[in-house]
């Protein structure tokens, strides 16, 4: 299979995939914009945050 025929392959699977129920779409909104008010986390900040993660 080319790239090409992957790429439209899951343009059809996109395309013809059901559209989420109203309340899953306000769910995905609310969650979009959490993550539009947290910025993002560097890479030392991962590291640091990693090991607390672990203990809980």
């Amino acid at each position: 299979m080319t790239r090409e025929e992957r790429q439209a392959h899951i343009r059809d699977v996109v395309d013809s995939a059901p559209l989420p129920s109203p309340e899953d779409l306000d769910r995905l909104r609310a969650l979009l914009q959490l993550s539009a008010r947290t910025p993002a986390a560097t890479a030392t900040q991962r590291k640091r945050l990693a090991p607390a993660a672990v203990a809980a």
